[in-house]
């Protein structure tokens, strides 16, 4: 699953060090994160393991994502791990919006 590149509803520099994922899940997952920083596409991997005390039903998984990356436009793609079978039933991301001397 992927976003394509999101301004997340401001066309200033944000950050984004964290987002929380309603889903469920047989297998572990990644969440890669990517922005161009000062010129540069930038991209990161985040595991999600699985938590298998977390049952059959849909649960909200955190996620802390990096504070270094700063950019105008994000994106964000969900990828399984061995053909894990998962079910995203909804995701919120929450930028920080960096002020204009950042």
């Amino acid at each position: 699953i992927s976003t394509g590149e999101l301004n997340l509803g401001n066309l200033t520099r944000k950050n984004v060090p964290r987002a929380y994922l309603y889903l469920k899940q047989d297998g572990d997952l990644f969440l890669r994160t990517s922005a161009i920083d000062s010129g540069h596409r930038r991209e990161y991997l985040y595991k999600i393991e699985l938590n298998s005390a977390l049952g059959d039903e849909p649960t909200t998984r955190r996620l802390a994502l990096g504070r270094g990356l700063r950019a105008v436009s994000w994106a964000f793609e969900l990828h399984n791990v061995d053909g894990a079978d998962f079910d995203l039933r909804g995701a919120e991301i929450l930028p920080v919006i960096l002020s204009l001397r950042e």
